[in-house]
C-alpha cells in the first residue's frame, strides 16, 4: 500500500533509495526504504509512524553516502548517516516551508531545497544555515523536481495555477553557487505533459 514518490540511485552501493508514504488504521507512515539495486531486496526501512500526515517526498545522496530527505508536509530536511545509520532532523526553519525537490552541490557545501512556498533555497551544510537570498523577480515557488546541472538548477514546476504553466526551467547560479541570478525556460505547456514531477539527466539528456 506504500505510495512512493522521489528515488535515487547509489550504484557504487547497488543501492536504490526510495520515499514512501501510506495510511493505514488511522496511522500514517512516512519511509526511506533501501533496496538492493539488483535484486529488489529489501535492506532497510527507516520509518516514521505519526498521528498526523507527513510526506517523505524526495532525497539526495553526498559522496560519503549520507541521506538528506523532504518532508513536505513540514518545514525540514532530516539526514540518515552514513556512519551511525541513524535518522535525524537536519534542518528546520520557515524559510524552507513545504519543502519537495532537493538536490546537492558536486563540491557537497551546498544543498539545493525547492520550497513550495519560497522557491530555491541554498542551505550550507556545514553551518546548518540557510544562505544566500530568496529572489522575488524570479519565481522559483512550486518547484516539484531539482537538481544540479552546470552551476544551474534545472526543476520542475508544477504547482501553478493552470495548467499552461506547468513547465521545465533552468535557474542560473552567479559563481559562488549560493544564489540564482538568471532563469530559462526549457520547455512550457508540451502537450504531452500531463502533471510531470521529477526527472534524471544522463549524458546531458533530461
Amino acid at each position: 500500500d506504500m505510495r512512493f514518490l522521489g528515488m535515487i540511485t547509489d550504484e557504487t552501493q547497488n543501492i536504490l533509495w526510495a520515499c514512501g508514504n501510506m495510511t493505514k488504521n488511522g496511522k500514517n507512515y512516512s519511509s526511506v526504504i533501501k533496496f538492493n539495486l539488483t535484486s529488489g531486496k529489501l535492506l532497510k526501512s527507516y520509518s516514521h509512524i505519526d498521528s498526523v500526515a507527513n510526506t517523505y517526498n524526495d532525497l539526495v545522496a553526498d559522496d560519503s553516502g549520507n541521506i538528506y530527505f523532504t518532508n513536505s508536509k513540514r518545514q525540514n530536511i532530516s539526514k540518515i548517516d552514513k556512519q551511525s545509520d541513524s535518522v535525524s532532523v537536519f534542518f528546520e526553519g520557515p524559510e524552507i516551508a513545504h519543502p519537495n525537490g532537493i538536490t546537492i552541490s558536486p563540491d557537497n557545501k551546498y544543498l539545493y531545497i525547492a520550497s513550495t512556498d519560497k522557491g530555491i533555497r541554498v542551505l550550507d551544510i556545514a553551518g546548518r544555515k540557510i544562505i544566500g537570498e530568496s529572489v522575488s523577480s524570479i519565481n522559483s515557488e512550486g518547484i516539484d523536481g531539482l537538481k544540479y546541472y552546470k552551476n544551474s538548477l534545472i526543476g520542475i514546476q508544477n504547482a501553478v495555477e493552470k495548467e499552461d504553466q506547468i513547465k521545465i526551467c533552468r535557474y542560473f547560479l552567479d559563481e559562488s553557487g549560493t544564489n540564482i541570478i538568471g532563469m530559462k525556460i526549457i520547455d512550457q505547456n508540451n502537450p504531452f505533459f500531463d502533471i510531470p514531477t521529477t526527472f534524471v539527466i544522463v549524458n546531458d539528456n533530461l
